[in-house]
């Protein structure tokens, strides 16, 4: 497969109809206000609502500040300080930690900014923002809802085939595959992009 170049108008128009269904009710104005009020421990959770509702209303540079502050958040749970060990503990009184969301939520933000940076055309951060989600997804407590985040796995692929990188982006896809019946890999891109 040769490397090749997408506009970012049709990653727009992906990162779009990815997101779509998700985003039909999220409202800016009101999800920055929610933030503003917030108790600290719940700051990272309105963050990532605000950013969900500036991607639903095209604001990308909402978007990219406050997804790139609840991953901030998100990973400095896994630091060496005691905030983080209490965040992680499961006897830490729940109402002191602040939120750091379960697995599929914080796969959830990952998956996001990957699309702001597929909208952007930085396909080496959309990857490895595809990656960290399906890490994310993998800490779920339940073996069952374990690394079974199929659209992650098919951006993950379809980064790799927009990097030129056939391998990877072949078993992302395979990956895919076997995580839920009927996902295909999307068509090569035409040669006018």
């Amino acid at each position: 497969m040769t490397s090749f170049t997408v506009k970012p108008v049709a990653a727009a128009l992906l990162a779009a109809a990815l997101c779509a269904p998700q985003l039909a009710s999220a409202d800016y104005a009101s999800e920055a206000a929610r933030l503003n009020a917030a108790a600290p421990k719940d700051v990272t959770l309105h963050t990532m609502q605000a950013g969900l509702a500036a991607l639903a209303e095209n604001r990308l540079p909402e978007a990219r500040e406050h997804f790139d502050a609840a991953l901030a958040v998100i990973e400095g749970m896994f630091a060496d300080t005691q905030a983080a060990a209490n965040a992680r503990s499961l006897w830490y009184e729940e109402g002191a930690k602040e939120f750091k969301g379960e697995p599929y939520e914080r796969a959830m933000a990952f998956y996001y900014r990957g699309l702001v940076y597929l909208v952007d055309a930085d396909y080496e951060n959309a990857r490895a923002s595809f990656r960290s989600g399906l890490m994310q997804d993998a800490f779920a407590e339940e073996q069952q809802n374990r690394s079974d985040f199929a659209s992650l796995m098919l951006l993950e692929g379809w980064t790799n085939q927009l990097l030129g990188s056939a391998g990877q982006a072949k078993d992302a896809y395979e990956e895919a595959a076997r995580t839920r019946a009927g996902v295909q890999a999307p068509a090569p891109a035409p040669p006018c992009w």
